[in-house]
């Protein structure tokens, strides 16, 4: 009996946890959602059909690779870092210490 409350009052830190970062970092979440959707919706697909090469699509255009559109380079690059800071956010976020960005409740004067 003792174990499973331990283990829901665990389980339930964690979820009050991301519950409470998923609030402050709205943004970033966001941010992390959307470069994961430009990449597996454009980049991932050029990625798979051509590889990353110089080779010609059914229009005559090339894609991806060093002269293509630059869709598969640019979606991983931002998918990567978004990834990066997202998850550094996740690890150091403080439960309870909303973000501050810069603005006073009241003015000073």
């Amino acid at each position: 009996v003792i174990e499973k409350k331990a283990k829901s009052n665990e389980m339930s830190n964690t979820v009050r946890y991301v519950l409470d970062f998923l609030r402050c970092q709205a943004g970033w979440t966001l941010n992390f959602i959307l470069a994961h959707l430009l990449f597996w919706l454009y980049g991932y697909k050029e990625l798979r059909d051509y590889g990353y090469s110089n080779e010609q699509g059914p229009n005559g255009n090339i894609p991806s690779g060093p002269e293509g559109s630059g869709v598969v380079i640019i979606t991983t690059t931002i998918m990567i870092c978004y990834t990066f800071i997202w998850l550094h956010l996740l690890y150091s976020h403080e439960v309870g210490k909303a973000t501050d960005i810069g603005i006073e409740d009241e003015d000073e004067n």
